[in-house]
């Protein structure tokens, strides 16, 4: 075969195997946006709320010096609606973790403390000890469940999870086994728990009659599991953890 020849059927080979390849590759898309000309480097919680919209919080930050930070939903496309303590009623721009209750209300772990955030107009309600009866302002985690009450834990001489309902704490469990990293509601009304202590790891199901199941987690070979980092409840009962090593 002539050598132009061959290296015309090479290029049909490589053109219709890249063709191949692009019909099956899963259709990746990078959004890193200028949100109020700010670009964030770190985007520190992501949730879904009930129109299918992503709400993240965000910053941008220079070794101890936070330049710029808050929260965003996106729109369309490129367009990110902003909301910080400039624009709204947020007495913080720090914020921590977010769960979205709805299309338009959200809970926010702030460092200010556990706060019902309204994006209709921005309004804010702080819970305090003395509205609420939660034991103190300080949030480690939170979980929304299936009947849109909210689970927190709480460090109290220990820890200890609460159930509020109606911006009042109507459960308190105080000898909470574990310390969260990561908290998720199922479809089911239980909300998982992944976490630990400086000694072991563990997850927990907190059930929809407000009971709390701790499942020691060992391997088919024997070994127990560790460095639980993340969990997502799924259909069917399956329950995925992310570890530090596999899921």
């Amino acid at each position: 075969m002539r050598p132009i020849m061959m290296r015309t059927l090479l290029f049909l080979l490589l053109l219709f195997g890249v063709q191949a390849f692009a019909a099956v590759a899963p259709g990746w898309r990078m959004h890193k946006p200028t949100i109020d000309n700010c670009t964030p480097d770190t985007y520190v919680h992501i949730a879904l709320d009930s129109a299918d919209r992503i709400w993240t919080t965000f910053q941008q930050s220079y070794g101890d010096t936070v330049n710029c930070a808050g929260m965003a939903v996106h729109i369309s496309d490129t367009v990110w609606q902003v909301f910080n303590k400039e624009n709204s009623e947020l007495p913080t721009n720090k914020i921590k973790r977010i769960e979205a209750i709805d299309s338009n209300l959200l809970w926010c772990i702030t460092d200010s403390g556990l706060i019902r955030f309204d994006s209709r107009d921005g309004s804010c309600k702080r819970l305090t000890p003395q509205n609420s009866g939660i034991f103190n302002s300080f949030i480690a985690n939170m979980a929304i469940a299936a009947d849109k009450s909210l689970w927190v834990v709480n460090p109290n001489f220990g820890l200890g999870i609460q159930k509020i309902v109606n911006d009042t704490v109507v459960y308190v469990n105080h000898y909470f086994p574990i310390l969260p990293v990561d908290m998720l509601g199922d479809t089911n009304g239980n909300v998982w728990v992944v976490g630990g202590t400086a000694n072991w790891d563990a997850f927990t199901r907190i059930g929809h009659d407000d009971s709390i199941y701790q499942y020691p987690f060992v391997t088919s070979w024997g070994d127990s599991i560790t460095d639980f980092k993340c969990i997502q409840p799924a259909e069917n009962g399956v329950i995925w953890l992310g570890l530090g090593y596999f899921i």
